[in-house]
């Protein structure tokens, strides 16, 4: 039986355990949430087909999606906000490599829409609910695992394939026909379209070239009808694929062939010599005629097909159908993956961001188990947040908690929080300190200041933005103004923003113009508690820090001491 990706049986999660239905109640403290509700929807705009006209055919050499129908996302937003690490942590419940594919290129671009993002949600929902029909879609997936990735291998092998790998996908799609076959109809719009999508696969006229395959690769001309006999024979030797099997029934056909022929035409003694020796030869030589003959057949028969199949748009949507179904199935079981438990979030289509949460959980912390505090959070359009506090005190996790929930809630998964409602962000920016600058002209403040320019200049209302710390790299006095004015226009702007700063001059003073709302990291005990609170910290335990690590003033004299470096005089 095959196993999920991180190794545990169903994911992890027993099959007797309860997933959260469309219709529990509302835990304590979501009373006051908005209803689910859901806008109406035609049934063309739910089908699998936006799933593709947002990504394209899904495969490891082509997974860009369309932006204009996804949230922008940047490489280095991308990487600060450790959303790769996310799609690790939540393909660990996918039973196929390609489930894991689609949903990291769908974390690297979620979509936008509105109506798909709440499709999604509507289909992850289904799967949630203990119902015979979120049973057979489960069962799919997990036995079409093998049968994906037997044909997986084949289609995109990148050396040389072989007959195992072509029985494998023959085998496999066959396994596909027969488990989409046994699935029964499905109400939800988006699985069932997925499931369709699969069935045209396996019954696409391409397929037909895994079991009789046939050269698509011409490189010499076929002899004419009266050409001699061997030349005709030979020909059709190089351009048939065949293995050991098909090895030893050409030897006997060859073997019976030249018995007749020399019986009945005498007169051709010299051809039926040449190929009863041929015939007698590839017997005897049959392991070594097996060794040299796979590279032929690799050129003329296997990566030609493949690559009609990787283009067949029955195969691409029914392959990128596949990947679909395991993603979504990933995502149903979050909500008992989450240490505390989540909830499906309110999405709506809005003028202007807006994120507000209660009990927000790092989806990252909240799936492995450990420590996580829980933060209350509420960042709509035209609203600045300054975040000020020590180091490791929670202000980065808390900021990119914001845009990871945003990631999840547009796939349509659960988030990890008591209640959620967010509208679709148009695009998400997260801006820290780069030190590798070497080959900038700018330096360090000229090229930290054009890419808030180019963010400037791309930002709309219905943006998100992360700034750990702003306008670094010049005088403190300096630092401030920049700051100011930079946030004051995005505030103009209307975008959301969150400001990560150790300066707490400049969100005293950008608090006290209303132009900054100012949160703290909380101290008891004069140790953090990484929940984020109003105010100001006017300090960030610099020295605190030094001593944890062991490198205050009196562990530098201690260790110059032990190196025999005494005090000059």
């Amino acid at each position: 039986m095959l196993h999920p990706m991180n190794g545990n049986k169903n994911g992890g999660r027993p099959e007797s355990e309860k997933f959260p239905t469309a219709n529990q109640p509302l835990p304590s403290g979501q009373e006051g949430m908005e209803p689910f509700s859901l806008p109406t929807l035609s049934p063309e705009r739910l089908r699998f087909d936006r799933c593709l006209d947002l990504y394209g055919p899904l495969s490891s050499r082509a997974s860009t999606p369309r932006g204009e129908m996804s949230t922008a996302i940047s490489e280095g937003t991308f990487a600060l906000t450790q959303l790769e690490q996310l799609g690790a942590m939540v393909g660990g419940g996918c039973w196929s490599h390609l489930g894991a594919l689609s949903l990291r290129r769908s974390i690297a671009a979620p979509p936008k829409e509105i109506e798909l993002v709440l499709a999604r949600q509507l289909a992850v929902r289904a799967l949630c609910e203990k119902s015979e029909e979120s049973r057979c879609v489960k069962r799919f997936v997990k036995e079409a695992a093998p049968a994906i990735e037997s044909i997986r291998v084949f289609v995109e092998h990148p050396g040389r394939r072989t007959f195992k790998d072509l029985y494998a996908a023959r085998d496999g799609v066959a396994r596909l026909a027969k488990i989409v076959g046994e699935t029964p109809a499905i109400d939800n719009q988006l699985l069932l379209s997925s499931l369709e999508a699969v069935r045209d696969l396996t019954e696409a006229p391409v397929i037909r070239l895994l079991r009789e395959p046939v050269c698509l690769v011409h490189r010499e001309p076929t002899p004419a009808k009266d050409a001699p006999l061997w030349n005709r024979f030979a020909h059709r030797l190089l351009h048939f694929p065949f293995g050991p099997k098909m090895s030893a029934a050409i030897v006997l056909a060859g073997v019976g062939f030249g018995i007749v022929k020399s019986i009945s035409f005498l007169k051709h003694i010299n051809e039926v010599a040449a190929i009863m020796a041929y015939e007698m030869s590839v017997a005897i030589f049959t392991p070594i005629a097996h060794k040299e003959k796979p590279e032929r057949d690799n050129e003329l028969f296997f990566t030609p097909i493949a690559n009609r199949l990787s283009n067949d748009p029955s195969f691409q949507r029914g392959w990128t159908a596949l990947g679909l179904l395991d993603e979504l199935y990933a995502l149903a079981q979050l909500s008992e993956r989450y240490r505390d438990g989540g909830s499906f979030p309110v999405v709506a289509a809005q003028d202007r961001h807006s994120l507000r949460a209660s009990k927000l959980h790092n989806p990252i912390l909240a799936l492995s188990g450990g420590r996580s505090v829980a933060n209350d959070f509420s960042v709509e359009g035209s609203r600045v947040l300054g975040v000020t506090g020590p180091n490791s005190g929670g202000k980065s996790t808390f900021a990119i908690t914001a845009i990871q929930t945003h990631v999840l809630a547009q796939l349509g998964a659960p988030v990890p929080a008591a209640q959620c409602d967010l509208s679709v962000p148009d695009e998400m920016f997260y801006q820290a300190q780069d030190f590798n600058q070497l080959l900038d002209k700018e330096g360090r403040f000229g090229t930290e200041l054009l890419k808030t320019k180019e963010i400037f200049l791309r930002a709309s209302p219905k943006t998100l933005l992360v700034f750990d710390e702003l306008a670094q790299g010049t005088t403190h006095e300096e630092s401030r103004s920049v700051t100011d004015y930079v946030l004051k226009g995005f505030k103009r702007i209307g975008s959301s923003a969150i400001l990560i700063t150790h300066d707490h001059g400049v969100v005293a003073s950008l608090a006290e113009e209303g132009i900054v709302e100012p949160l703290k990291v909380e101290f008891q005990d004069g140790l953090p508690t990484h929940r984020i609170v109003p105010g100001i910290s006017t300090t960030s335990h610099a020295l605190r820090v030094a001593r944890r690590i062991e490198f205050d003033s009196s562990a530098v004299e201690e260790i110059l001491s032990r190196r025999g470096f005494t005090p000059s005089r």
